[in-house]
């Protein structure tokens, strides 16, 4: 961003079936090569991982909050685990 440009994102929440979501087809506009769905699981959300662009794992947490907030804990406890899990030093590392 800067004083003369800056990105802006427009974010909805559908739902859909996957029947449905076979027959709509997704493309890039003007400011993107490509679009996809996405599932929203542990693997998009994620700190780290590079699968959305910008801060948009933020929209996709806000968009699981309104759909599955149990879901959206679930992943952010397994999150927590891997995240313990990399801190815990290695046997020959005592």
């Amino acid at each position: 961003n800067t004083d003369n440009a800056w990105m802006e994102t427009t974010a909805r929440v559908f739902l859909i079936d996957d029947d449905l979501a076979a027959q709509l087809v997704l493309q890039g506009g003007s400011d993107a090569s490509a679009a996809r769905w996405l599932d929203l699981d542990a693997s998009v959300l994620a700190e780290g991982v590079e699968t959305l662009y910008a801060d948009h794992r933020k929209f996709a947490r806000m968009a699981l909050h309104i759909v599955d907030p149990d879901a959206l804990r679930e992943v952010d406890a397994n999150a927590h685990v891997q995240s313990m899990m990399r801190k815990r030093p290695t046997a020959g590392a005592m």
